[in-house]
């Protein structure tokens, strides 16, 4: 927002608390056209949009000499059908039956801003946009007249790089998060692709729009769904969509009650496979999405070059306490109501299309999970360990009741890796938390090792510090004398905090990862020892 101060405009934001009422007052948009005072032309128009008909509202940007009352929305509008492409205005919440959420107090978030009185072609009076904070929201109710696959795009304004991020939720599933790059100031447009090839099924939808990121961060202009490509009639989930390249595909399911999404990539040369292959699923952490950790830390590539099948799911929602708000995780936390995400169930219905839908072999099935997706690991490894062939779990630990409970003495491969100076999950015990009974890294693993019938006294290698600047360390700790078939293998990473092994840290973060392992091949060379060892 060229020529806005924005320490004195948050000052003055924080004087319309009372005509806000959740962006659904039009008073609280005139205060902060007021507060912006700013006069911007040469707004590029949105190509294809059409305005929806439903509930159509223009505030005004300043009172009109003669009083008169302000429009306001009906109540509950039937959606009508969506255009294609889809356009949701970020600004104007009204015309698509928009319901925005703030949780910021202080730095209202999504605000609207008046960009002049002339309106420019594709929008209503007055022009505007918006900022946001982080976990600032806004929902749409849509209905789409088809099921198809879609590209997401946003029109931004992004003032620098950094961790300004956007999600995309159909019906609370997180199907789209992006890292949004610097478009050089707050009022320097430009169109960014959120995800390729996106399935939204027939019917009406609640689009949510969500903001992540620990700095201020960006104006939004519009969201737009392109569709790629409609699903043929004989449509399952899972199916190979027609033109569209079958390494990457985006799909949902129903289970219980939920509709689940997942990533699924294939290799390149699938339709010439006559064999069948390896799956390797990987679970997410919290408050991220299975596609984005996938390739954040350096899991395509490995699948990529190594050629297994790769199931990246998506967790469901619900209110954590600690943050004291609504985040995406996986049910392992013992929450009230997580139950219901049926997490386990998932998993089990995505081995399933893989082994009839994509020539995977049963008997070639591991699973890798970091953190929060680590801690589902270790309830799959616990409550259905017959479905795998190894796990490995990363920054996370197993639970005293789950294992108390529902862990069977089933032995498992397993590869866990820890960071020692981990704030998340401690190496140590996290037996002073009231919700949660984490054992230790050490705990854990001799666990592991006494259903593997391993020794209790493993042996520790120190590898070779191959990036003195990281701040870390590596130890290989190998419990010996395992049943054949199932070893057991830590790698320590001293000094370590809540990260990945080989992916790099970005600087503003400030935390110490490590680069002297690639764990994603390490990763593989686990689970290809398995493999091997199974053929025998």
């Amino acid at each position: 927002m060229d020529n806005v101060n924005n320490d004195k405009l948050k000052t003055c934001m924080r004087s319309v608390a009372s005509a806000k009422l959740k962006l659904l007052s039009l008073s609280a948009a005139l205060v902060l056209a007021a507060c912006s005072g700013e006069d911007q032309e040469g707004v590029e128009p949105i190509p294809g949009f059409s305005p929806s008909p439903v509930n159509t509202v223009s505030p005004s940007p300043s009172p009109s000499p003669s009083p008169s009352p302000s429009p306001s929305p009906s109540p509950s509008p039937s959606p009508s059908p969506s255009p294609s492409p889809l356009t949701l205005q970020l600004e104007s919440f009204f015309e698509t039956d928009g319901v925005f959420f703030d949780t910021d107090t202080e730095n209202y978030g999504f605000q609207v801003y008046d960009l002049g009185p002339a309106p420019q072609a594709g929008f209503a009076a007055p022009q505007a946009i918006n900022f946001n904070q982080h976990d600032d929201r806004a929902k749409y109710l849509v209905n789409f007249s088809s099921d198809a696959r879609y590209t997401i795009e946003a029109r931004v304004a992004v003032p620098a790089d950094g961790d300004r991020n956007i999600e995309i939720y159909v019906d609370e599933h997180l199907v789209a998060k992006a890292a949004l790059r610097s478009t050089g100031d707050w009022d320097m447009f430009e169109t960014q692709m959120l995800a390729d090839g996106v399935a939204i099924m027939q019917g009406q939808r609640e689009i949510t729009v969500r903001s992540v990121g620990e700095q201020w961060q960006w104006n939004g202009d519009w969201i737009r769904f392109s569709e790629v490509a409609d699903f043929p009639d004989s449509y399952e989930l899972g199916a190979k969509i027609p033109d569209l390249p079958v390494k990457d595909i985006r799909g949902q399911m129903t289970v219980g009650a939920n509709v689940r999404s997942y990533a699924l990539r294939l290799p390149a040369d699938f339709d010439e496979q006559q064999e069948l292959l390896p799956l390797v699923i990987l679970l997410h952490g919290e408050n991220n999405s299975g596609a984005q950790m996938r390739d954040a830390v350096g899991y395509t590539a490995m699948i990529d070059k190594y050629g297994p099948v790769s199931i990246s799911p998506d967790s469901l929602s619900s209110y954590v306490p600690w943050s004291d708000s609504v985040t995406n995780h996986w049910d392992v936390f013992h929450l009230p109501g997580d139950e219901a995400f049926k997490d386990v169930e998932f998993i089990q219905a995505l081995v399933k299309m893989a082994v009839e839908q994509y020539k995977v072999d049963p008997e070639k099935i591991f699973v890798s999970g970091a953190s929060n997706g680590g801690f589902l690991v270790a309830r799959l490894v616990c409550e259905v360990p017959e479905l795998f062939t190894a796990a490995a779990m990363t920054i996370a630990n197993l639970d005293q009741p789950r294992l108390a409970t529902f862990c069977p003495d089933a032995p498992m491969p397993m590869l866990t890796t820890m960071g020692t100076e981990d704030t998340i999950v401690p190496y140590v015990p996290m037996t002073e938390l009231e919700l949660n009974y984490w054992l230790s890294a050490e705990e854990t693993n001799d666990h592991y090792a006494k259903n593997n019938g391993c020794d209790l006294n493993p042996v520790e290698s120190d590898l070779p510090d191959l990036d003195s600047s990281d701040g870390s360390t590596v130890t290989k700790v190998t419990y010996q004398n395992c049943n054949d078939g199932y070893p057991m293998v830590h790698y320590r990473v001293n000094g370590m905090q809540h990260w990945w092994p080989g992916s790099p840290v970005p600087a503003e973060l400030g935390i110490i990862g490590n680069m002297d392992i690639d764990l994603n091949e390490i990763h593989w060379q686990f689970f290809f020892e398995v493999m091997l060892n199974n053929s025998k």
